[in-house]
Parts: C-alpha cells; structure tokens; sequence
C-alpha cells in the first residue's frame, strides 16, 4: 500500500498512525469467522462476506460461511441480508447507505453472535485525476490528484483505482489519507499511485472511500501482514482483528464514494 504524498516539503504529514490490533497468534489453527462488509451510498449491491480461517501454513483458500443470519440496523431500521452465493449475503435492491447514518452489523451464526459497526462520514469528492509516466522508472505510471480536503477535521480516506473497469484491490495498490495536519488544505497535483501498470490510453478511474479512524489504522496494521485482497488471515508475526466482536476478524465499514476518470498518458 502506497501512502498519499506530496512532492513537497510536508510529504511526512501523511505518515500513517500505526496502530497494534491485538491477535492471539495461536489462533493460526482456530476456525475463526472473517467478515468482509461495506455499507456505501452508491446504487451497487452492499454486500457482508463471511469466510472462516485456516492454518496460514496450510496455504488454501478460506472457507465459505453459509447460512447465517445477518442484519443491519440503521434509525431502528433492521435490513436483512439475504445470502445469494456461497458466504456472500446481499442487501434488499434499493438499499443504499446514507451519510451521516450509522450501521449497525449483527452476525448470528453456530450458535455465536457477531456485531460491529460503523458510522458514514462525508465523501471526499476530487476535483481533477492526471496520469504521466514514472519519474524515475518508465514502465510505470503515476496517478495524480487534486482535491481541497472537507473542512471538518479527523477525516481519513481510502483510495483506489480501476483500469479499463477492473478495480484493482489490493492493499500494496491502495492509497491511505488522513487530514491530522492539513485540514481543510487544497492539494494540487499530488501523487496518489506511483506504480501503475498499463498502457497509454487505458481508461483509469480513481475512487474515494471515506473511512474511520480505526479502518484506516487496520489497513496500516495490514500493509505489513499481506498484499492480498481482503478478507485475509494474517501471517505469523501479525497483531490484526479489526472491528468486530467476539474473537472475528475482519471489518466492518460504512462508506461514502466518489469518483473521476483520466487516461494513462505519457
């Protein structure tokens, strides 16, 4: 994961704030539940995945949790969600995430109960996206961005790409912001991506998650444990949980989403 920087003398002020999440190691052979959920204001599905862990050693791929009871409560609202593929449950069409609101996950399942939840801040909306080829190494791309940070402060943001439509999710290709010493700032031109792969004239389109404090620190935490798409189960050496009860793994996060589009240009 690339941190957002300025080419400029502040560059240190988007340093991420580590946080340790405490871990049992000896669970690496514990069928501990993982969560995967994100509430947006967008017309897409929202959809919670549940999958179990495996040894780290044994190097297979998570197992699906099915038939489990999960809802989300909102202004004392309860959305159930429905599964509709092996571990993923899906809210009603038309359900989409307001900001301002907050969200209140329950997982019911094996007899256990899970919850987390979160709350939907403003979306950070960016002005322009410019791409250029890699200052210094040219079979690389640079994604570029210009943007006045929302006026209130203790804003943190989650930054993506997509190339040709193909979102590329990864946490070592996401970008992390937080507003701690620049506040209300314009930022002009700021790289955001600087090893993008692809071709001149490849369509990219950046996104803007905003996101809490805490999933900001769990996604640092990460960085450091694996480069693979989330839901994960992190190595030996790791210290992840994230925001949900229990003794589950993973994370719970309601997000507002913007976006702008560029094309890879020399």
């Amino acid at each position: 994961m690339r941190k957002l920087t300025i080419l400029i003398a502040i560059a240190s002020l988007f340093a991420s704030c580590k946080k340790e999440f405490d871990l049992d190691l000896n669970a690496q052979n514990k069928n501990l539940l993982v969560v995967e959920g994100m509430i947006t204001d967008q017309n897409e599905p929202q959809v919670i995945e549940l999958t179990r862990t495996v040894s780290y050693l044994k190097q297979v791929k998570a197992q699906a949790v099915e038939n489990a009871t999960v809802v989300v409560n909102v202004d004392n609202q309860v959305v159930p969600f429905t599964q509709k593929e092996p571990g993923r449950y899906f809210a009603p069409d038309g359900f989409i995430g307001q900001v301002g609101k907050t969200y209140n996950l329950t997982i019911t399942v094996d007899g256990q109960v899970y919850k987390a939840s979160s709350k939907m801040n403003p979306a950070q909306v960016m002005d322009a996206a410019s791409t250029k080829t890699h200052e210094f190494n040219a079979d690389y791309f640079e994604i570029r961005l210009t943007f006045t940070d929302n006026p209130e402060k203790g804003d943190y943001i989650l930054f993506k790409y997509a190339r040709n439509g193909q979102m590329i999710d990864t946490l070592d290709k996401w970008s992390t912001y937080s507003d701690k010493l620049t506040n209300g700032k314009n930022f002009e031109d700021i790289m955001a991506f600087g090893d993008v792969e692809g071709s001149v004239g490849d369509n990219i389109t950046v996104y803007s998650y905003s996101i809490s404090k805490e999933y900001h620190d769990f996604i640092s935490a990460a960085e450091n444990a694996t480069s693979e798409p989330l839901p994960f189960f992190p190595p030996p050496g790791s210290a992840i949980t994230g925001n949900i009860t229990n003794g589950a793994v993973g994370f719970f996060q309601a997000s507002a989403v913007r976006k702008v589009s560029t094309k890879l240009k020399k």
